[in-house]
Order: C-alpha cells, then structure tokens, then sequence
C-alpha cells in the first residue's frame, strides 16, 4: 500500500528554505506515493496542486482548513502530513496506517535555529500521519473549536480531541528538522544552553546546512519573508 504527502503552505517561507524543503520530499518519497500540494498562491508542484487564494488569513484556523481540503484530493489510505518549513529525511515516509483508524506521529524530531541543532522529541503535526478518515475527524474537531472561539491549548490534531485516544508514536533512525527561521506560524525556539548541537546524522554540519537553504541570518527574517 502507497500514501499520499500532504503537504501545506501559506507562502511564508524564503523560496531557498521552501526549494530545499519540497526537494527533501522529493528525494525520500516512493515513487508510487502522491503529493498533494495546498497553497496560498501557485508554486507549481505536487501531483495535485490546491491554490486557496492570497486574501486567506494566515493562522491556525487556515491550516486546519488546508488539510481539511488537501485530504479531499488524497488517493491513499495513509497520509503524511508535511510543512513548508520541515525538512523530511528518508526512511520519514516508511509507516503504514494499513487500514487503522489512527494517528501516529515521529517522535524523531530534532529543531534548527541560528545557533545550533537539538533534539526535542515530541508531537508536532509537521511529523503527524495516519489514516486518511481519523486526520479528517480530528481536523475538523480542531476546526470547529476554533470557529466556535474555543481557546485552543495544542493545536496538534493528535491532542485534545476524541481521536487522541487513537494517537501512537515511532520513531524513524533519522529525525526530522523543524527549521526556525524566524517567521513561523507558531513562534521562535531556542535550546537550553549545553544541549546545542553543530551536527546531525544524514543531515551534517548545522552552518552548511543553514546556508544550503539560504539562511545565513537564520533567526533574523521577520522581516524578509
């Protein structure tokens, strides 16, 4: 059994981070798998490409919206989620729902700053998949919190809603990267000190990797979107 990436963007991103993030999926997708592209304004990729239109409000309402629509066009049981900002290695697209009604997400995740990589092991929707049905019903739970004005603690589809009971982990032998350029929707991060690092398997020297992407002022282009 194949799967379908769905991937989500409102545009934010430098085109250098947004190029090297679409070319990891590229690059550690099967060939057999789909792509499903949501976007703010055209950029041209994925199997199927959805453009929501540049007057749509940035946020979490939006992203919820996002995979509510890119799930609509996914031809696969199994869906990863991916973002415009996370770099995906291979072995990531590796898991199977194989017909059951969960979520799973990678808890093989490590972030990026200007200063350093480290390793963060935790639930984040950028490293979630799952069977196409359960994504769905937990989408549209968040979505209907928000739109109902609810204070929103987690914003993850696996957390505080009903099919968080049906939630699971794993754990991929490369992590994933949640890279913090400085415009993300959900806010900067920074390490504690002593827990940086300057390399990571697959991925190698933070500095190279940083400047292959186009951040040589990584954490510093708020104003540079």
């Amino acid at each position: 059994m194949s799967y379908s990436i769905l991937y989500y963007t409102a545009n934010r991103p430098q085109k250098e981070l947004a190029d090297y993030v679409r070319e990891c999926i590229d690059e550690s997708r099967e060939p057999s798998s789909q792509t499903v592209c949501v976007t703010h304004s055209r950029i041209g990729w994925g199997n199927v490409e959805i453009v929501r239109g540049t007057d749509v409000v940035c946020g979490l309402a939006d992203q919820y919206d996002q995979i509510l629509v890119g799930l609509e066009a996914c031809e696969h049981d199994t869906v990863f989620l991916a973002e415009d900002d996370v770099l995906y290695p291979p072995g990531h697209f590796a898991w199977r729902a194989n017909g059951r009604y969960v979520l799973s997400y990678n808890y093989s995740m490590a972030r990026m700053n200007k200063d350093g990589f480290w390793l963060d092991p935790r639930m984040i929707d950028s490293g979630c998949c799952g069977q196409r049905q359960c994504i769905k019903d937990a989408a549209q739970f968040k979505k209907g919190q928000s739109d109902q004005g609810e204070r929103i603690r987690w914003s993850e589809l696996g957390s505080e809603s009903p099919q968080a009971r049906n939630a699971e982990r794993h754990n991929t032998p490369i992590p994933f990267i949640d890279v913090r350029w400085g415009g993300n929707l959900t806010g900067y991060r920074e390490a504690r000190p002593g827990y940086y690092l300057d390399k990571l398997p697959h991925w190698g020297n933070h500095t190279t990797l940083a400047h292959a992407m186009g951040l040589k002022e990584i954490g510093n282009t708020q104003d540079k979107e």
